[in-house]
């Protein structure tokens, strides 16, 4: 399911971000008409959709539990851009 819109994604929401890239977002990115926010992706595809089953969920809570917000910078944008 590569490139697959039922493949999930493992992402860090960065709310701030919007009002800087919403503009090149909706432009480039088709999941900023699917109602993801500005993020920065950890893992995609992460799974199939429907194998996100509750066992799945409870051990990605029990993984990420500890971990709260945090102090990051983004100073730097490397790769290439599709137009």
């Amino acid at each position: 399911m590569d490139g697959d819109l039922l493949d999930s994604i493992l992402l860090c929401p960065v709310p701030e971000a919007e009002p800087l890239v919403a503009r090149h977002r909706l432009r480039l990115d088709p999941s900023a008409t699917a109602s993801l926010p500005a993020h920065i992706s950890l893992l995609a595809p992460f799974l199939p959709a429907d194998a996100l089953d509750r066992s799945v969920r409870r051990r990605l809570a029990d993984v990420l539990a500890g971990i709260g917000p945090f102090p990051f910078r983004l100073s730097q944008v490397a790769g290439s851009v599709r137009t």
